[in-house]
C-alpha cells in the first residue's frame, strides 16, 4: 500500500554546492516521516546536482528534477507545486535548514488546529551564530500561539515571504509564482493564501533558521539584489498583482483598501527601503537617474490618499532617501527633486 505523503518539501536550487548538503541534511533529520523533497536545480553550473543526486540515491524521498535552462526561482517553484504529491507542501530556500522536530511539530498544529496555513517562528543565521528577527521585537504578537485572522493581524504582512510555513495543498491549488519575477516573487502565493486561507495559525515552537549570505555570494534567490533597477521594477509589479488580490479577495471593499495599504506599507519599509540602500553602493548615477524616474512613474499611480495614509513613503523616500541624494551627482539631485515635488504635494494636498 501506498504510502500517503504528509509534507512536499520545494526546494529551488542554483548554485548551491556549498550549502545544499546541510539544508537537506537539516530535513534528512527530521522527526516525522512519509514526506517527500522536491530539489529543483536551475541549471547551476557547479556540484549542486551531483550533490543532491547522490543523497537522492540513499534517500528516496529526496528527488532532483532540472529546469532545461535558467528559468529562475519563480518557475522552479512551480515546477515544484507541479509535482507536490503532499497534503501540505513547504518552501525552504536552498541554504537554509530546520529546527529537527519543525515539520512534525507543524504537521500536528495544522491537524489538530485544522488550519490551511501553520506559521513558524524563525531565526537568522551567519557564521557569526543565530538572533532573532526584529521583527519579533517590534510586533510581539508574532511570537505568540493561536489563530490569527489577517484583517486582525496585519503585522502578518511583516513575514510575507514564503519559507517557513506550512501550507494546506489545496490553498495553492489555483495560484503559481508569477514568472520572470526575481525579486519579492514570494510575496504574491503568500498574499494569496492570507487572504484565501479559513485559518491561519501562528506556531511560534517550530523553528525555521534563515541563512544571512554574505554580500558577495550569488544565488536563485538574491540575484535581484545586484540590480536595483530590476529590483524596483519587480516590486512595482508584484504590488499590482496583489493589488488586484485583495480587490478580488476581500469581500469588503473598504477593509480590503485597508488591509493594502497595511502591506503597501510594509512593502515600502522592508523591499523599497533595499533598494533605496543598494541603488546607491551598487548602481552608476545614470542608473539612479532610472530608478528615481520609475519611483516618481510609481507614486503617480496612487491616489493622494494612498500617500497620506502610508507612512512608508516620507519614512524611505524622503527621510532616508535624502541622505543619500545630497553626496550624490547633480544630475541624480536634480531627479530627485522632481521625485520629492511629487511626493510632497500628494502628501500635503
Amino acid at each position: 500500500m501506498k504510502k500517503v505523503v504528509k509534507i512536499s518539501i520545494i526546494i529551488p536550487m542554483h548554485n548551491v554546492e556549498k550549502y545544499i548538503a546541510t539544508t537537506l541534511q537539516s530535513i534528512i533529520d527530521q522527526s516525522i516521516n512519509n514526506v517527500e523533497v522536491l530539489c529543483i536545480d536551475d541549471h547551476s553550473e557547479d556540484n549542486t546536482q551531483v550533490i543532491v543526486s547522490s543523497l537522492s540515491k540513499r534517500y528516496p524521498f529526496i528527488h532532483l528534477l532540472k529546469n532545461k535552462n535558467n528559468l529562475g526561482v519563480s518557475e522552479s517553484r512551480n515546477l515544484g507545486l507541479d509535482r507536490a504529491s503532499g497534503k501540505y507542501v513547504m518552501f525552504v530556500d536552498s541554504d537554509d535548514k530546520l529546527e529537527s522536530n519543525m515539520l512534525e511539530l507543524m504537521y500536528k498544529a495544522a491537524i489538530r488546529q485544522d488550519a490551511d496555513l501553520v506559521i513558524s517562528n524563525h531565526m537568522l543565521f551567519s557564521g557569526q551564530g543565530a538572533f532573532q528577527n526584529t521583527f519579533y521585537e517590534v510586533f510581539p504578537s508574532l511570537r505568540v500561539e493561536g489563530e490569527k485572522k489577517i484583517i486582525n493581524h496585519p503585522e502578518l504582512f511583516f513575514l510575507i515571504y514564503v519559507w517557513g510555513k506550512l501550507f494546506k495543498c489545496e490553498l495553492l491549488r489555483d495560484v503559481r509564482f508569477p514568472k520572470k519575477i526575481s525579486y519579492c516573487e514570494d510575496q504574491c502565493p503568500t498574499v494569496y493564501a492570507y487572504l484565501n486561507a479559513n485559518k491561519i495559525y501562528m506556531f511560534p515552537s517550530a523553528i525555521y533558521y534563515y541563512r544571512q549570505r554574505d554580500k558577495d555570494d550569488s544565488s536563485l534567490v538574491r540575484t535581484a539584489d545586484r540590480n536595483p533597477h530590476l529590483a524596483m521594477s519587480n516590486i512595482i509589479d508584484v504590488l499590482k498583482i496583489n493589488e488586484l488580490y485583495f480587490r478580488k479577495f476581500v469581500k469588503n471593499s473598504n477593509i480590503g483598501k485597508i488591509l493594502f495599504l497595511h502591506y503597501l506599507n510594509r512593502v515600502i519599509l522592508c523591499n523599497v527601503s533595499g533598494v533605496v540602500r543598494t541603488m546607491f553602493v551598487y548602481a552608476k548615477p545614470i542608473e539612479q537617474i532610472k530608478i528615481i524616474k520609475l519611483m516618481n512613474q510609481w507614486i503617480e499611480c496612487y491616489e493622494d490618499r494612498v500617500i497620506q495614509n502610508v507612512k512608508g513613503f516620507h519614512t524611505v523616500l524622503i527621510q532616508q532617501m535624502m541622505p543619500f541624494i545630497q553626496q550624490s551627482d547633480i544630475y541624480v539631485m536634480k531627479q530627485y527633486i522632481v521625485l520629492l515635488k511629487n511626493l510632497k504635494m500628494k502628501i500635503e494636498k
